[in-house]
């Protein structure tokens, strides 16, 4: 006759006999819960130990994602910018070669005996009144009867005669000279040095180091009376044009 646990535990409490029989069917039966109570527990380890290595896994997972993310990021990196500096390079060398074509038909085409590109400034990033102010040649084209002066007029010094005739440009975009009505200035003996009878400044374009402008002058006299001024005119658009381009393309500063 089976028995249910619960009362065959009250009977062996409460019973001096003792069934041999009976004690060994319950001895098993407890053993075998307390082993299924240690297999679910040991089950329950197992998926806890598993869901953690999948966690470990994952975490290392996205570490080694996130390296690679960033190694292919420097790389793409690298590789723009080389690319971008080798275009700014190409821009750059092609604004300076438009610059000499246009400088070269001003003196082939015109009455200009000189063209030249310079540039207006203080010598630093940032213009500022109360110091001393120079002009560089940025560029030039000459006829065969003149001399370069690209090296000799490079920070040259902008004197008292000269400084008005920049404050002129820099409002009417544009001034005639006539070199021998010109105030006394180192300027206007290079001017004369050259036989220059008269000359032309066209802004180009302002930036917050400088202005940039074009400085034609010729051995005739009131050249831009000249029939050919209207080609002049015609080519100083052009290169405003350049020089514009490449202001928005941070090519000059």
């Amino acid at each position: 006759m089976e028995v249910k646990h619960t009362k065959t535990c009250v009977y062996l409490l409460t019973s001096t006999y003792y069934d041999e029989e009976l004690h060994l069917r319950l001895s098993i039966r407890w053993h075998f819960g307390t082993l299924l109570s240690c297999s679910s527990v040991c089950r329950c380890r197992c998926v806890v130990t598993k869901m953690i290595l999948m966690l470990v896994g994952d975490f290392y997972d996205l570490i080694w994602g996130l390296v690679w993310f960033a190694l292919g990021v420097m790389i793409a990196s690298v590789l723009f910018n080389r690319e971008r500096k080798q275009s700014r390079i190409t821009e750059i060398t092609k604004m300076d070669i438009e610059v000499e074509a246009v400088l070269y038909q001003i003196e082939q085409e015109t009455a200009g005996d000189r063209a030249l590109v310079l540039k207006f400034h203080n010598g630093g990033t940032v213009i500022y009144s109360g110091v001393n102010k120079y002009t560089s040649v940025i560029a030039e084209s000459h006829s065969p009867a003149l001399n370069s002066i690209r090296q000799l007029v490079q920070n040259f010094p902008v004197d008292r005669g000269y400084l008005p005739i920049m404050n002129k440009l820099s409002i009417e975009k544009q001034v005639a000279l006539d070199v021998p009505q010109m105030e006394e200035s180192a300027v206007r003996r290079r001017y004369i040095q050259d036989g220059c009878k008269s000359a032309l400044l066209v802004e180009l374009i302002q930036t917050e180091s400088g202005l940039y402008f074009l400085d034609v002058s010729s051995k005739k006299e009131n050249f831009v009376m000249d029939d050919t001024y209207s080609k002049l005119e015609q080519l100083a658009n052009r290169l405003r044009n350049i020089y514009r381009a490449g202001k928005k393309k941070q090519l000059v500063h």
